[in-house]
């Protein structure tokens, strides 16, 4: 019981320690915290890619289709001390983030955000691309709609929700502490693998199913 309390006694120490080293930081100009406003700015992807390569921390994802004739378009978030960036090389689509901001601002927001303005949205064409590789913190993943589609998927979450609703879905979905949801696949092998998250898999056809939980 005593070891117990000691070290109860040491995290609430450890965890004082840390927000006064945070107000120092700041020198106490408690405006320093406050949340960094985004906008949305909107690009049009000019050139053929069949890869869709997103790592990213904090930020959500949405993959829907473009509208009938439209060309492939991003949303990407931008703000003060972070943004979100895409470049094209050798037939990817490559999505990332330049992160500026300070050790205390990071500590501060450690988890996801959950705004529209946050929100990277990518929309494809009709076609049938070859790899979506997305590696995401604290974000979560919508993929949803018709007329496009992945020969695999390779998704990775620390903590975020992934949401699969299209007609294709092979591949690996792989959570941390998230939920997963696919829905409306009428093809695909896929291997699902969480910790602590649900999982539900309703209204599809799949040729091979593998899921594996923890808790």
């Amino acid at each position: 019981m005593k070891k117990k309390i000691r070290i109860a006694i040491l995290l609430v120490l450890v965890g004082a320690l840390t927000v006064l080293s945070v107000f120092l930081a700041i020198g106490f100009d408690f405006a320093k915290l406050e949340s960094q406003k985004f906008e949305r700015e909107l690009h049009t992807v000019v050139g053929e890619f069949t890869v869709v390569d997103v790592m990213l921390s904090a930020f959500d994802v949405k993959i829907l289709p473009a509208a009938e004739g439209e060309d492939c378009t991003l949303l990407l978030p931008v703000g003060k001390s972070q943004e979100c960036y895409a470049t094209l090389m050798s037939g990817r689509l490559v999505i990332r983030e330049l992160d500026g901001r300070a050790w205390f601002e990071r500590l501060v927001q450690f988890g996801g955000y959950d705004d529209e303005s946050t929100t990277v949205e990518l929309r494809l064409p009709p076609a049938a691309y070859s790899r979506l590789a997305a590696e995401l913190s604290s974000g979560d993943l919508l993929l949803e709609g018709e007329g496009y589609s992945f020969d695999t998927l390779h998704v990775r979450s620390s903590s975020g929700d992934l949401t699969v609703n299209i007609k294709k879905a092979t591949g690996l979905l792989e959570l941390t502490s998230g939920d997963v949801s696919v829905k409306g696949a009428t093809d695909g092998l896929l291997n699902i693998k969480t910790s602590t998250g649900d999982v539900d898999v309703s209204g599809c056809v799949l040729r091979d199913l593998n899921v594996e939980t923890t808790s």
